[in-house]
Parts: C-alpha cells; sequence; structure tokens
C-alpha cells in the first residue's frame, strides 16, 4: 500500500508542476474512466459517444440511459468538489449522477435514489450517517488512496443495496479532497463551448475502473478483503501505464506547439492548438465554434493536425466524424482490446459457467437491519487502526 501511495503522489506531483498537461490528462483518463465504469456493470459506452450529445452530435432515437450516466461520470469527475465542506451534496451528486431508477424530493431541495423495494427512511439515514462520518476520516488526513478506499466503503454501508458507480464516484471525489493541500496550482479553464466543460478542478490520479477492467473485468466490492487487494493491485499496474503515458504526451503538446505556430497576426493555428489540448475529442463543428471559424476552416485545421501526426480519426463515417488526441485514441484503443480479450474467453466457456460468475460478481443487496449504525461504527474502527499503523510508521521514519 505505501509503494502505491508513493507512486501516486510521484505522479500528482507531475501534474501538478505541469497544470495544462495534468487537465488534458485528467479529461482523458476521465472519459475512458467513464467508459470502463459502465462496462464493469454490463454497458458498453464507447468514449466518443460519451460526447456525442454535447458535440452536436444528437441520436436519432433518444440518448441512452447509459450515455447519460458516463457523461455525468465523466462531468463528475472533472469537478468532484469539497467533501469536507459539503459531503452531503457530494454524496448526493454521485447517487444522481449515475441514478437509473425515478428520484424523489428529500425535503431538503436534493434528490436521492428512490430504491426499489427498500424503504426511503434507509436512504436517509444512510446520507445522514455518511455526512457526520465521511469528514471525520479526512480528518486523520490519511494517506490519500487509503482515505479514499475507507470514504467508499463507508459510503457502501449506507446505502440500502450496493451501488459500484455511486461508490466509484465518491472513492475518486476522496482521493481528490485528500490531495487538495497538496497542490499548488490553479484550476484551469479552457475555451468555452456549448455543451463542454470549460474548467478541470481535479487532483485525483487513481482511476478505479480503469484498473479493475485491464487485463479482464473485476467487480468491484469494498467490504471484501480479497477486493480491496486486488483493486490495490490493478492500481499498481495502471499507475505505472499512466506515468508512463507522460512523456510521449508532453513531447506531443511541445510538437503541436511549434508545428500550429501563428505565422500572421490573424492566424489561428496557435489557438487551434490550445483547443486540441482543452479538448481531447473534436468535431468540425467543435472548432468551428470555439475559433470562431467556418467549418471548411475547421476541417481544415483537422486535417491538417491529422497529417501531422497530431489528431487521429476516430470515426469514418462522413456523417459523425470525430477526432481524438492520439494518446486518449491509444488508450481506447486498449480499453477495446482487453474488451476483445475477456468476450472471447467468456465465449470458450460454457454459458452456464459464464452466468454464474456474473452472478456471483454481484454482492447481495442489503436488507434493512437493527445493527445498520454499529456496522458503520465497526468500519469507522478499522479504519482508526489502519491510521494508527499509519502513525506508527510516520513516526518511524521522522527518527531515521
Amino acid at each position: 500500500m505505501l509503494e502505491l501511495e508513493v507512486r501516486a503522489a510521484r505522479l500528482a506531483a507531475t501534474l501538478d508542476a505541469r497544470p495544462e498537461l495534468g487537465a488534458l490528462w485528467r479529461r482523458m483518463v476521465a472519459l475512458s474512466e467513464a467508459a470502463a465504469s459502465m462496462s464493469l456493470e454490463q454497458f458498453s459506452i464507447p468514449e466518443s459517444d460519451i460526447l456525442r450529445p454535447p458535440l452536436g452530435l444528437g441520436t436519432a432515437k433518444g440518448e441512452p440511459q447509459s450515455a447519460r450516466i458516463a457523461r455525468e461520470i465523466y462531468r463528475f469527475m472533472l469537478r468532484p468538489g469539497g467533501l469536507r465542506s459539503d459531503p452531503l451534496g457530494i454524496f448526493d451528486r454521485a447517487v444522481e449522477a449515475t441514478r437509473i431508477t425515478d428520484v424523489i424530493d428529500d425535503g431538503d431541495g436534493g434528490y436521492v435514489y428512490y430504491p426499489i423495494d427498500v424503504e426511503v427512511d434507509i436512504w436517509q439515514s444512510g446520507r445522514r450517517i455518511f455526512a457526520e462520518q465521511a469528514p471525520r476520516i479526512l480528518r486523520h488526513r490519511p494517506p490519500p488512496i487509503l482515505g479514499a478506499l475507507a470514504v467508499a466503503r463507508l459510503a457502501s454501508e449506507c446505502m440500502p443495496d450496493p451501488h459500484p458507480l455511486t461508490e466509484r464516484l465518491i472513492f475518486i471525489a476522496a482521493e481528490h479532497e485528500l490531495r487538495r493541500d497538496l497542490v499548488f496550482s490553479d484550476p484551469i479553464v479552457a475555451r468555452r463551448l456549448d455543451g463542454l466543460d470549460q474548467r478541470v478542478d481535479a487532483n485525483w490520479v487513481c482511476p478505479p475502473a480503469l484498473a479493475l477492467a485491464r487485463g479482464g473485468l473485476r467487480s468491484w466490492s469494498l467490504n471484501r478483503p480479497e477486493m480491496r487487494e486486488g483493486l490495490v493491485q490493478r492500481l499498481h499496474g495502471t499507475l505505472g501505464r499512466e506515468t508512463g503515458r507522460l512523456g510521449p504526451l508532453q513531447a506531443w503538446s511541445d510538437r503541436l506547439n511549434e508545428d500550429f505556430q501563428s505565422q500572421t497576426q490573424r492566424s489561428r493555428r496557435a489557438d487551434f492548438a490550445n483547443l486540441v489540448r482543452q479538448t481531447p475529442i473534436l468535431n468540425g463543428a467543435a472548432v468551428a465554434q470555439g475559433l470562431d471559424c467556418t467549418e471548411r476552416a475547421a476541417r481544415n485545421f483537422l486535417e491538417d493536425a491529422t497529417r501531422a501526426g497530431h489528431l487521429r480519426l476516430l470515426t469514418q463515417r462522413r456523417s459523425y466524424r470525430l477526432w481524438a488526441v492520439p494518446a486518449l485514441a491509444d488508450m481506447i484503443e486498449e480499453r477495446r482490446e482487453n474488451l476483445g480479450r475477456l468476450r472471447s474467453k467468456e465465449a470458450e466457456l460454457p454459458a452456464e459457467t459464464v452466468a454464474q460468475e456474473h452472478v456471483q460478481a454481484k454482492s447481495q443487496p442489503m436488507q434493512k437491519d437493527e445493527d445498520f449504525e454499529a456496522r458503520c461504527a465497526a468500519i469507522l474502527a478499522d479504519i482508526d487502526k489502519a491510521m494508527a499503523g499509519v502513525d506508527v510508521l510516520n513516526e518511524k521514519y521522522r527518527k531515521s
């Protein structure tokens, strides 16, 4: 665990030292994390479809609910918010972002899940416990990943049945919060484009769904020690890959600057380079809007960048053409290959075996019980023990 914390801290420091690179990396990873998070729940959403409505490419039959959820996950990750100052608001935002069923008004202007066959007062009790206890965990100032695991595990016990999508967002929000005191750069604000988020105000570096999806899908269940250990091991590999991606990404940015220098005062080439860094998936309409130019000029910019290797065409259809930063295109291809290998393995197994594995991956719904708060107290006791161990370790290094 300590080695993972050190690796994550180095990656976070690199991104903080180069805030524009950090904003671009987090936009790319947030897109892939949203798609991977949905794939863990058996929903297949291509990264290109997550930004499809904001890019002016609406679907003929309406937007699938899964695409809406993936886009809300992406937006949440760009600005997770303050878990210390507003734990109830973060909890409700995470639940609402991943909502699949109907919602009800909780009486205070917020919205929560309407759980099927589970009484609403369990939700209200869980929300109250989370709002009281999450700041208590953060006050310990635990190492970011350990603290994020603790807060996400608390959230899982505060919900009447498993909601992995929501729990992963709360994990991300908690890691973001615990790194805020270690960050010195300001949030990055991008060019204004309708439907696309301008501001990146995030400090997380650990994408849990990407870690679990690489090398074969693994279920998310923080209540089981072997699952927590598996997540930590997967995060090791994921952070190693993402750290290795930063050097080529910085070199790509430098080459983009060199090739798209403004040749005259009226030239928009430098503005186009900045727009590409701020928006890792683009189409002609988005470039035309961002640069206030014609769509023909926008297409010329995109084609010039593609020929120079600064962009890669994601879709070949004439009516639906999207370009992506090469690093993001590589991430999309990696995830697609991982899913392809997994499906090939499943195709070789008997149907009954695959169905049984999927059933076992799902946690059983939590029924209403009398020791709900006692179990949450037990989790906090475990967290206190873990933090005591961290304090001993820190004291040892201070003396040495």
